[in-house]
């Protein structure tokens, strides 16, 4: 995307948001009495989401495809940093220069099962959300997957079957570059991975049986033929961006903080009748005035939080630390999940190979993703339970591996009522031994990778790599070095989860927070299980099927 377009669309969508003043009912001067005074502004809409991000924009795009006024808003600011959108260069932006304006890092508190290291999760703080600072990786999710998400939430709208349809409009909205699999070493690759019993699967979003294969790497990019280079594209580009200007009942805010809920109540059911906002730039507050419904898609960390704030959550906490409860939602903040992320370099090219120039095609991975285990066909189940990052670059074999669905669960939870501290971010992943050796197995396959391929001569039979320098076969010492070196993979959920109609968690099978009318949350904090792989595709899906149950339920006050 070119900074002059994004000036541009700036520029028409500060014209086409309507402000207007006065009219207020007792219920809202009581609020605003309460709540800092009288607003600056006052904007009416039909529907009201709370975050830009993966889901948030998808949701805006369609749901403003009714005709119904749709108001989108970001705390953080327009993604107008170059940095961005240069996708071959994203890796080196994002780790030397982050921008504390556009990104925020939670730290979370020491694992004890990871020798007491403090892990953090890096959220983008921008439109565009985390799509605009994330690695950009494709991976259409499993059919067990969605299956279990839809048996748990009751929601048929997320089996595998409707999902199927979701995927075909991602098709339809990103470009997905593929990078080619015809590279220097590639068939040695295939030769040792096909030689554990893995199959190649050209199908990135809709095979639906991920485990047991792998597959070249793709990502949200659209590549550039003629300069040679790719641009990243985010849910906000190609849902919100590409057709705003057609859609003028859309309307988009940047720098705008979503402050307190306007609740009121009827029928023994809490109503949203409002939001109040306040710009991070200047003194300037804006009350949404909500005619149908406001949706909260911040994320699996700042929904909880925000939630909280609001007095939604564990009634006796959230008075212990002087908020107000609203509604007893002991489930809030609770069953929070991540997926661990650890590197491993192995050894040297071969003095076959050492002078070969290995062409280096992103700035993320080349090489291919690898879905394990190996499918013996001992489970019915189509769900990896990790991930190889597998490649031999210029400096050697790498294998950077990723758990998938690990079965440890912490917890999101305010420390106190200052909305600008972070939340306390629990959890001991590592804590539950099968956990481990799961893990400890995705390094085990890596260093049997790497063995097979000095057997293939692509790699040095006398120089060890720098991660682990022996020929130690020891699942002890695999363990050990993932105690020392796993970091979170960024792909927090499950901190908000949805459920049928016997289930405790915080929000219903259509979305809706229990207790309230017209208030839903749709992004990654509602899953009530994580997905096998990386969640961006996914939530794109769950935010297109959520879409389309708003619309189905015609809901009007």
């Amino acid at each position: 995307m070119k900074l002059e377009n994004s000036f541009l669309i700036l520029i028409l969508l500060f014209t086409i948001v309507s402000q207007c003043r006065g009219g207020f009912d007792s219920l809202e001067n009581e609020f605003f009495k309460e709540n800092g005074g009288e607003p600056n502004e006052i904007i009416v809409s039909d529907y009201c989401i709370l975050g830009a991000g993966t889901t948030g924009s998808v949701l805006a795009s369609k749901l403003a495809d009714t005709g119904k006024g749709i108001l989108l808003v970001e705390e953080g600011p327009w993604a107008l940093d170059p940095g961005i959108w240069n996708a071959p260069n994203w890796s080196e932006w994002l780790r030397k220069t982050p921008d504390p304006v556009i990104i925020k890092i939670f730290n979370g508190k020491p694992q004890q099962s990871l020798n007491n290291r403090t892990l953090s999760s890096t959220r983008g703080k921008v439109i565009g959300g985390c799509n605009s600072v994330n690695a950009m990786v494709v991976m259409g999710g499993s059919s067990s997957d969605y299956q279990e998400i839809s048996r748990l939430s009751e929601n048929s709208y997320l089996t595998w079957e409707n999902a199927k349809e979701a995927l075909e409009d991602v098709q339809n909205h990103y470009s997905l570059y593929r990078l080619p699999n015809n590279r220097i070493l590639f068939p040695e690759m295939r030769q040792a991975l096909e030689s554990l019993g893995y199959l190649y699967n050209n199908e990135t979003l809709k095979n639906g049986r991920i485990r047991g294969s792998y597959n070249d790497r793709v990502y949200m990019m659209k590549f550039h033929p003629d300069t040679n280079n790719a641009t990243r594209q985010t849910s906000f580009s190609q849902y919100v961006e590409r057709d705003i200007v057609h859609k003028r009942n859309l309307r988009v805010l940047s720098g705008e903080r979503a402050v307190k809920i306007h609740f009121t109540k009827r029928d023994g059911k809490l109503i949203v009748k409002g939001v109040l906002l306040e710009n991070v730039g200047i003194t300037k507050s804006t009350y949404v005035r909500i005619k149908k419904e406001l949706i909260v898609s911040m994320g699996a960390i700042e929904t909880p939080k925000w939630l909280q704030l609001n007095g939604i959550g564990d009634r006796n906490y959230i008075e212990s630390i002087g908020i107000k409860s609203v509604l007893h939602s002991p489930e809030v903040g609770k069953g929070f999940r991540e997926d661990m992320y650890c590197g491993y370099f192995g050894r040297p090219l071969s003095d076959k190979y050492k002078n070969t120039t290995i062409p280096h095609r992103s700035s993320v991975h080349d090489g291919f993703h690898v879905y394990g285990p190996p499918d013996n066909n001992s489970t019915k189940s189509t769900s990896s339970e990790y991930i190889l990052n597998y490649d031999v670059a210029q400096q050697g074999f790498l294998c950077h591996f990723e758990s998938t669905r690990m079965g440890s669960e912490g917890y999101i939870r305010i420390t106190d009522k200052d909305r600008k501290k972070d939340p306390e971010i629990s959890i001991d992943i590592m804590n539950n031994r099968e956990n481990l050796l799961t893990y400890a197995k995705a390094l085990k396959e890596c260093r049997i990778l790497e063995k097979k391929l000095v057997i293939l001569g692509v790699l040095s039979n006398s120089t060890y790599g720098p991660s682990i320098p022996s020929d130690t076969e020891s699942m002890g010492d695999y363990i050990e070095y993932i105690r020392n070196k796993a970091s979170y993979a960024s792909h927090p959920c499950c901190t908000v989860r949805m459920g049928g109609a016997n289930s405790s968690s915080p929000i219903d099978s259509r979305f809706k927070l229990r207790g309230t009318e017209n208030l839903r949350v749709i992004d990654a904090s509602v899953l009530p299980s994580p997905v096998s792989g990386n969640p961006n595709i996914p939530l794109v899906v769950l935010a297109t099927q959520a879409a389309k149950s708003i619309v189905d339920e015609r809901v009007d006050f």
